[in-house]
Parts: C-alpha cells; sequence; structure tokens
C-alpha cells in the first residue's frame, strides 16, 4: 500500500520516508502471520507406526500447551528393537530439549531407563528403540519446541 493513500495530500510529510515505513509494518504483519500459522499447526503432529498394543492398536494422547508438546504412550516394546518412528514434528517446530521421560515397568523385573533410546533427525522424524525385556511400558515424552523467528 502507497503511503500518498494513507495521508492527505496537505499533510506536510516525507511520503518517501512514510513509505518505506508503511512497507515495513506491511513485512512484519505477513512475517507474524507466518508464526501463527505454525502456531496452528502444531497439534497436527503426526503418530508414525505408534506403538503397538497387544490387541493391535495404536493408543496415545496429545496434548499442547503454548510451544510444549507432551505426547504420553502406553506401549509394548518387546519386538521393537529397531527405531521406530513415533512421531514427527511440524514445520519450524525442533526439539531444544529432547526429552523429559518418566517410565515404569508393569514387569516383575525393574525397569531400566537406559533400554530407552531416542534420536532426532533434522527433519522432524522422532524414533525411539528398546530392548525384547522392555514390556507394557509407560512413558511420557515432552518436548519443547523452538519455532524460527522467535
Amino acid at each position: 500500500m502507497n503511503a500518498l493513500t494513507r495521508f492527505e495530500s496537505t499533510t506536510p510529510v516525507r511520503y518517501d520516508v512514510m513509505n518505506d515505513m508503511c512497507t515495513e509494518v506491511e513485512a512484519r504483519d505477513t512475517n507474524l502471520q507466518e508464526q501463527i500459522n505454525v502456531l496452528n499447526t502444531i497439534e497436527e503432529v503426526d503418530m508414525l507406526n505408534g506403538w503397538q498394543h497387544n490387541d493391535g492398536t495404536t493408543k496415545c494422547k496429545i496434548s499442547r500447551v503454548g510451544n510444549t508438546v507432551t505426547i504420553t504412550d502406553f506401549f509394548v516394546t518387546g519386538v521393537k528393537t529397531d527405531p521406530t518412528t513415533i512421531m514427527v514434528l511440524p514445520v519450524g517446530c525442533k526439539p531444544i530439549i529432547a526429552f523429559d521421560i518418566g517410565m515404569e515397568s508393569y514387569t516383575s523385573t525393574p525397569f531400566s531407563p537406559n533400554t530407552m533410546f531416542f534420536s532426532f533427525a533434522p527433519n522432524g522424524v522422532v524414533s525411539v528403540r528398546g530392548t525384547p525385556s522392555d514390556t507394557y511400558v509407560r512413558f511420557i515424552c515432552t518436548f519443547v519446541c523452538n519455532w524460527e523467528g522467535w
């Protein structure tokens, strides 16, 4: 939008300066809208190959508060010794705190957190693998995301 359309012709202003200011504000508005669009996509976290229960279903809970995504899942890891993709973070959302995990075993054997391995790919893919002894494990994984431009 041109500065001339915003002010009366009798106004004693430098139109070139005003036009530059208007252009800058419009650019900031566009950038802000892009950030809002990214925030709106955070709830579209995609669970890929989610943890399979004995009944073959994938069950998980995804919640978001601000820029923190929490994934709560109950799963059986008995045969998941190969890395398994559990989620893909939205575009522009990168983990700045890798994970904050709470785990417990539903078996009689004490569960060792060292048997779970999370990995984060540059494209936002989050994978995890366990050992055959880890069964009926509950984990809560919290991702704190940082959107570029903030």
